[in-house]
């Protein structure tokens, strides 16, 4: 990834979790008034808006985004949000499995088993037995 990418993905998540601020303050959690149920349903709303259009041009995704200029980006980065809104009622950046927390700890050793081989937590998993 490019310098210039990585703003762009900023500045776009800025957008939209200021959104979301506002959204919130209108509406409050609302998108999830029913718990899970209604926070995947939410989700799968804005996704099954996202594939009409990709559908309508063969799924060509950057194709229907820019034909349908306003509410493509717009439906995307509604699914986003709440993609981003239900990450964030269920996942600790702070917990035990945060990129986070990985880059700040020290890097892992291979465990290696006697033969001075990787052992079984570095097995290729895809390999045939």
């Amino acid at each position: 990834m490019n310098q210039s990418q990585h703003e762009k993905m900023l500045l776009t998540m800025q957008e939209i979790i200021t959104t979301i601020e506002i959204k919130d303050k209108a509406y409050g959690s609302s998108w999830m008034s029913h718990g899970g149920f209604s926070a995947f349903f939410n989700l799968d709303r804005k996704y099954s808006r996202v594939e009409t259009m990709a559908e309508a041009e063969r799924f060509d995704i950057f194709k229907a985004m820019e034909l349908n200029d306003v509410s493509g980006p717009d439906a995307l980065k509604d699914l986003i949000a709440y993609a981003l809104l239900i990450l964030s009622e269920t996942y600790d950046p702070i917990g035990w499995n945060s990129m986070i927390v990985e880059e700040t700890m020290p890097p892992k050793k291979l465990d290696l088993d006697l033969t001075g081989e990787p052992g079984p937590d570095y097995v290729d998993q895809d390999k045939e037995k």
